[in-house]
């Protein structure tokens, strides 16, 4: 093989080489932007719960009299 042919061979090699890179750490990106999607989820939840939770609480403190 000439030179130019094994120049060609190494940069397809290393250009292989830094996408399978590049494919890992976006793999390993979208992995911590589920992770990180469930915990606003839960933590949206969590949000939810308490203000309802408040809400009652405010009820029980501050009942409405009765309409007539």
């Amino acid at each position: 093989m000439t030179s130019a042919t094994n120049q060609i061979k190494e940069k397809m090699n290393a250009l292989r080489k830094e996408a399978e890179d590049a494919q890992e750490r976006a793999d390993i990106a979208e992995g911590k932007v589920k992770d990180l999607e469930n915990q606003l989820r839960t933590k949206d939840n969590d949000i939810q719960s308490y203000k309802n939770k408040v809400a009652l609480l405010e009820q029980v403190q501050n009942p409405t009299p009765p309409k007539h």
